[in-house]
């Protein structure tokens, strides 16, 4: 019986290793479901390590493929590629230096109005190698602004600020550059500023600031006497007492839904009971001040000088901007303060008229500096901006239209196309009111323009944008307050329901993915016969063979 038992083992290696080696010679498969990898886009520039970090979790391509799961742009360019409008986009970012200066970005306004110095902020970043930069600004190769910066002993950035005089005709292109960094914005000529006046009784206060916008080329005046704020950027508001309750919600709406200015010139006090006090929303220490003769009031900043002798003194709201106040300083005359999505402008100089042609028509220069403030400040019911506004010959640009509140976006018909007639299709995003689409810039150097036509029930509203094609153009922006190369590519992923993150640090990527990307299961065919390690048994099962039937024969 003990002599059976290793008999009897060895039977069984035996034909455990004719099994395996049959095994082999069929090579039997069975298909299984199994976890699979995502594939994951990768677009980038040559160098790039985004594409092999993500290498081990998912399957990286390194082109455009219309069935990734998910799509990373790297860089500061978008790629002229149609993506899906299911797509998944995240942008990365790559920081570049150049000689250890480079311009960040550079804000700058979409367009300003004619015979206007454009100011124009670039942010320059430096490292604590530079001592000393000059930022300079051009148009058509002629120098039109500079400044001058010394560095400190660490390194950090510089907000210059440049007031740049247009030359030639609109638009203008304005390169900044400093060191061997060149970036350029474009700024176009905006339409006249269109400000109403509503007199519900004559006012001399009133008049005489009508007088002085109207005799200024750069604004659109006109007067009535029953509230009609139509396209109107600011409503200048004089006679408060004689202002309705209908006139007020009228004017609270233009401002809070609208974003529109509303000047309100009083020129006597404002009683309490009076619609108008709930307009101005006054407090309850409002006071006259009466003085023998007219004093200067205390200007914030470079604002020409006004004089008064008749005064309210407010107690502005918080969060308010004081233009003027009494000679000591201690109380506001002429203040701003928000009004929902507008603002408004009080002022309780009262009979600052009377002194007008003193001080150089101050009083006119201050009326226009401070409503012209207020009303640029007013969005177009029709948004439209391209990015980049500067662009290269066949480069793909990027259209945003936003709608505002008070057309009633939800349901509103939207139609874009470009000057020579080709039309633009846009898609609404994820904001409310907000819409997008792309298209190819023209082969050749020229300006072109995209158009944007809105309907909303009655109401219809048209707006505009204009790009500059340029070869080699590099730009950073060109719309208001002018985004840099990598907010402008940003724009994918803001518009695809992504990320932007920086390469400096790829862990936001890393989750973005996990969170978004799920892998597909997949059914695999397996053979476990093609796999080496099936030697391994086959072996062990002919030493177990061979070893016990030595041993029998040793006995022997």
């Amino acid at each position: 019986m003990i002599t059976g038992i290793p008999r009897v083992f060895a039977g069984v290696a035996r034909g455990l290793a004719l099994l395996l080696a049959i095994a082999a010679a069929i090579d039997p498969s069975w298909t299984t479901t199994a976890r699979g990898r995502a594939i994951v886009a990768v677009l980038e520039p040559p160098g790039s390590p985004v594409a092999a970090r993500l290498r081990e979790r998912y399957l990286v391509v390194r082109a455009f493929d219309a069935g990734a799961a998910a799509f990373v742009v790297v860089g500061d360019e978008a790629p002229a590629v149609a993506f899906p409008d299911t797509a998944r986009i995240a942008t990365v970012s790559v920081p570049v230096s150049t000689e250890h200066v480079r311009i960040v970005r550079i804000d700058a306004p979409a367009s300003v109005p004619g015979g206007t110095a454009i100011r124009i902020e670039p942010t320059i970043a430096a490292d604590p190698r530079r001592q000393e930069d000059v930022v300079a600004a051009r148009i058509n190769g002629v120098a039109v602004a500079r400044a001058q910066h010394v560095w400190g002993a660490r390194g950090d950035s510089w907000r210059a600020a440049l007031d740049v005089v247009p030359i030639g005709a609109a638009p203008w292109v304005i390169s900044v550059s400093v060191g061997r960094d060149a970036r350029s914005v474009m700024v176009d000529r905006a339409p006249r500023i269109r400000v109403t006046f509503f007199e519900p009784r004559p006012s001399w206060t009133t008049t005489f600031v009508r007088r002085a916008l109207e005799r200024d080329g750069r604004f659109d005046v006109r007067a009535v006497t029953r509230l009609d704020a139509a396209d109107a950027q600011a409503i200048v508001v004089g006679g408060l007492e004689r202002v309705t309750e209908p006139d007020v919600a009228a004017l609270e709406q233009f401002a809070d839904e609208r974003g529109g200015a509303v000047v309100a010139l009083p020129d006597e006090r404002i009683p309490a009971a009076s619609p108008a006090a709930r307009l101005v929303r006054a407090r309850a220490d409002e006071r006259e001040v009466l003085l023998d003769r007219p004093a200067g009031l205390a200007m914030a900043g470079p604002l020409p000088k006004l004089a008064a002798s008749e005064m309210l003194a407010f107690s502005p709201e918080d969060e308010s901007d004081v233009l003027a106040r009494s000679a000591d300083a201690a109380r506001p005359i002429v203040w701003t303060a928000r009004r929902g999505a507008g603002r408004l402008l009080l002022s309780g100089a009262l009979d600052a008229w009377r002194f007008r042609a003193d001080a150089d028509q101050a009083f006119d220069r201050f009326w226009r500096a401070a409503i012209s403030s207020v009303a640029l400040a007013t969005p177009p019911l029709v948004d439209v901006t391209a990015a980049p506004a500067v662009a290269r010959p066949l480069e793909r640009v990027r259209v945003r239209v936003r709608l505002q509140r008070s057309m009633n976006p939800v349901g509103a018909a939207v139609e874009a196309s470009l000057a020579s007639g080709e039309t633009v299709r846009l898609r609404p995003d994820a904001e409310t009111g907000a819409f997008s689409g792309t298209f190819v810039a023209p082969p050749r150097d020229t300006v072109s323009r995209v158009d944007v036509a809105a309907t909303s029930g009655t109401t219809h509203a048209t707006g505009s944008a204009r790009i500059v094609v340029r070869t080699g153009a590099d730009a950073v922006g060109g719309a208001s307050a002018a985004p840099d190369a990598a907010a402008t590519v940003a724009l994918l992923s803001e518009t695809h329901r992504g990320i932007h993150v920086s390469s400096a640090d790829l862990s936001p990527l890393d989750r973005w993915l996990r969170d978004t990307v799920s892998a597909p299961d997949v059914r695999a065919a397996r053979r476990p016969m093609r796999s080496p390690w099936w030697m391994v048994p086959f072996a062990a099962c002919l030493s177990i063979d061979w070893w016990i039937t030595s041993s029998r024969r040793r006995r022997r």
